[in-house]
């Protein structure tokens, strides 16, 4: 037998207790839950800065869901945490909070999944920015970091096109050659057919 969750004020009174439970998880849970509910706003402020980072994260993603008025002010400092993976909630939940000038400066991160994530995001927002931004990064070490780059340039400007080609001979990621080849063929299909 399992006894019903507890509803209403009862069961945010529970969650907000797990909030301050020994165990990360649990917290983390707890922040999760509580961000469903709509409920313990200052709890999950409080909880931001939370030793761990799968509660940061939590936190962060549910504070993102609930589309504050404020939310840049909430999980705009999130943008300088330490964990990648609590920046990229903040960036999830910021949305379009995120600036331009803060996706540039995460383009400059030391994790490459936020450099992918920064870049991709800008992409969106102001391309001519991105390509400014991805023409430093072509050689960048990580590959996930490359396709982004790929997928950014503009390979019907002539220097981009260049920089493309260069990097298909260096290229040895078998999903980056694929982009590469694939941007590429675009462009002189489009030539050929003008």
């Amino acid at each position: 037998y399992e006894r019903p969750a507890p509803e209403g004020p009862r069961r945010r009174d529970a969650l907000e207790f797990a909030l301050a439970d020994e165990d990360p998880r649990v917290q983390a849970a707890a922040a999760e839950a509580l961000g469903d509910a709509g409920a313990g706003r200052e709890l999950l402020e409080h909880s931001l800065r939370a030793a761990d980072p799968r509660v940061r994260v939590a936190a962060a993603r549910a504070l993102g869901r609930r589309a504050l008025v404020d939310v840049r002010a909430v999980l705009g400092p999130l943008l300088e945490d330490p964990d990648a993976g609590v920046v990229l909630a903040a960036l999830e939940g910021l949305g379009a909070g995120a600036g331009v000038d803060d996706l540039r400066a995460l383009a400059g991160h030391r994790e490459p999944d936020v450099v992918a994530d920064a870049l991709a995001r800008l992409r969106d927002r102001d391309p001519p920015a991105a390509i400014e931004v991805a023409r430093t990064l072509l050689e960048h070490a990580a590959w996930s970091v490359r396709l982004e780059v790929v997928r950014t340039l503009d390979p019907r400007d002539e220097g981009d096109r260049a920089r493309l080609r260069a990097r298909t001979h260096a290229e040895r990621d078998e999903l980056v050659r694929e982009a590469l080849e694939e941007a590429l063929g675009r462009t002189s299909s489009v030539s050929h057919s003008t």
